[in-house]
C-alpha cells in the first residue's frame, strides 16, 4: 500500500511536486498536522521519472470544441498500478475536492493530448464514489471523512474522454489517421480547501497509469466492450456492445476480441433471447438438424416452442444459416409480444425505397421495429433480407431491451 499525507508543514514544497511518497505506516504520522491521505490500496506501485511530451488543446473561438494551441514536456514521476488499484483519498482537517483529467495517446505519436481553457475538462469524485462533470465550474465539490476511487473507474472515464474526443468531434486533431492505442495517463489533483483557520488552498497532482503488468497476480478484469481488442472506443457501436456484454447477452472470445464484423446466425438469435428469458428448462429437440448436444440445442428448442422461430419443411432449424433483418425484426417482435408489450404500432416503411422487397410475413415487424427504434434504416433503404453484423445486433438487442423491454 502506497501512502502520502498532506501536511500543513511541508505543503508548500509539494505544490509542483507530482510524486507519491514511498510508503509510510500510518502510525508514524499519527498527530494534528494531518490534513488529509492519500492511499493507494490492492496494487504495488512503480513509479518511474518521466518526460511526458504534451500536446495542449484550447477550446475553439465558437465554443465547439478543442484546437491544437502548443506543444511542451513535462519532467514528472508516473505511478503505475494494476486494474485491481484502488485510490482511497481521508479528508482529516480540510475539505478535499478531488478532479480526474485525461491525457490521451489518440494518434499513437506518443505525444498526449490534454485540454487547456475555462470549459469544464475534467470530473469530480462525488459522494457515490463516481466520476462526474461538475456542476459549476467554480464550484467544486468538496467533502470530509473517506472517498474511493477505483482503477476501473478511470478506466471507464478514460475510455469516454476518448470517445468524446474523436467520435463526439470534441477535438480538432491534426492527424486523422487515429489508433485505439488504449494508451491514457490519468491525472489526479488533489486539493485541500481553504478554511477560516487554513484559508490556502494547496494543490496535489499525480499522475497514473493503469497497467496489467505491474502485478501479474492481481485479479484483472476489464469489463464491457473495453475488454475488446477490436472494439475502438469510439467506434458508433461501443456503446451498443458495452451494454449487451456487461448485460451478459453477448460475449466475445477467449483471445479478448468481440468481432463486431462477424455475421448473426439464427442460432445466436435464439440463444440471446433464451438467456434473456432466464434460461428456462426445455425438452427434447423434434429437428432433424438439432441433436441436442449444440451449443445452441436448448434456445432453437425453447425459441420454436414460444413460437419465436419456425422449422423449415423439413423439419430443420437451420441454426447456423444467417438471420436477416427482417427474421431479426419478426422474432423480436414475437418475443415483446410474449413478454406482455403492446406491439401492434407501426412505423412509416413507405418512406425506404425498398419496401417492396419486405416479405409480406415480416412487414407487421419491421413496420414495428421501425417504430420501436430497433430498426432505423440507412441511406433511404431498410436491406431486409440483408445480413447483420455483431455491431449491428448489439445496437438492435439494446434498442429491445431498453426502448422495449425496460418499461416492463
Amino acid at each position: 500500500m502506497n501512502h502520502h499525507f498532506f501536511r500543513r508543514t511541508i505543503s508548500a514544497l509539494l505544490v509542483t511536486g507530482l510524486v507519491l511518497c514511498p510508503s509510510v505506516a500510518a502510525a508514524e504520522e499519527d498527530n494534528e498536522n494531518i490534513e488529509a491521505e492519500f492511499l493507494i490500496t490492492n496494487s504495488p506501485v512503480a513509479q518511474a521519472q518521466t518526460t511526458l511530451a504534451l500536446e495542449q488543446y484550447i477550446p475553439q473561438r465558437d465554443g465547439d470544441g478543442f484546437k491544437y494551441y502548443s506543444a511542451l514536456n513535462l519532467d514528472t514521476v508516473v505511478n503505475r498500478v494494476s486494474p485491481a488499484a484502488d485510490f482511497i483519498f481521508v479528508a482529516h482537517g480540510q475539505q478535499l475536492t478531488v478532479r480526474v483529467s485525461y491525457l490521451t495517446d489518440l494518434d499513437g505519436d506518443d505525444k498526449y493530448e490534454f485540454l487547456a481553457g475555462s470549459a469544464l475538462i475534467w470530473e469530480e469524485l462525488s459522494d457515490d464514489d463516481t466520476l462526474n462533470l461538475p456542476l459549476q465550474e467554480s464550484t467544486p465539490v468538496s467533502w470530509h471523512g473517506e472517498r474511493t476511487l477505483s482503477a476501473q473507474t478511470l478506466l471507464a472515464g478514460g475510455i469516454s474522454a476518448e470517445r468524446k474526443r474523436v467520435a463526439g468531434g470534441e477535438m480538432e486533431l491534426a492527424d486523422t489517421d487515429l489508433v485505439d492505442s488504449g494508451d491514457i495517463i490519468y491525472c489526479i489533483t488533489v486539493e485541500t480547501i481553504g478554511s477560516e483557520l487554513y484559508p490556502q488552498n494547496q494543490r496535489y497532482d499525480y499522475y497514473i497509469q493503469i497497467d496489467p503488468t505491474v502485478d501479474a497476480t492481481a485479479p484483472i478484469s476489464l469489463m464491457g466492450a473495453a475488454a475488446f481488442s477490436d472494439v475502438p472506443s469510439w467506434a458508433w457501436y461501443w456503446d451498443s456492445v458495452d451494454y449487451v456484454v456487461r448485460q451478459g447477452l453477448l460475449a466475445g472470445s477467449d483471445t479478448g476480441t468481440f468481432n463486431p464484423a462477424g455475421l448473426v446466425s439464427r442460432g445466436t438469435l435464439a440463444q440471446v433471447l433464451y438467456v434473456h428469458a432466464g434460461s428456462p428448462e426445455v425438452g427434447q429437440s423434434s429437428f432433424a438438424d438439432v441433436t441436442g448436444a449444440e451449443w445452441y440445442a436448448d434456445a432453437i428448442i425453447w425459441a420454436v416452442n414460444e413460437g419465436i422461430m419456425t422449422a423449415d419443411d423439413k423439419g430443420c432449424a437451420n441454426a447456423m444459416n444467417g438471420a436477416t433483418r427482417q427474421q431479426i425484426a419478426l422474432m423480436m417482435r414475437q418475443y415483446a409480444n410474449n413478454m406482455g408489450v403492446d406491439v401492434t404500432a407501426h412505423g412509416n416503411l413507405a418512406q425506404y425505397t425498398d419496401v417492396d422487397k419486405v416479405a409480406p410475413w415480416a412487414n407487421e415487424a419491421m413496420s414495428w421495429a421501425v417504430d420501436a427504434g430497433i430498426l432505423g434504416g440507412g441511406n433511404s433503404t431498410l436491406n431486409p433480407n440483408g445480413a447483420v453484423n455483431r455491431a449491428e445486433f448489439s445496437a438492435m438487442l439494446k434498442a429491445l431491451d431498453t426502448k422495449v423491454l425496460g418499461e416492463l
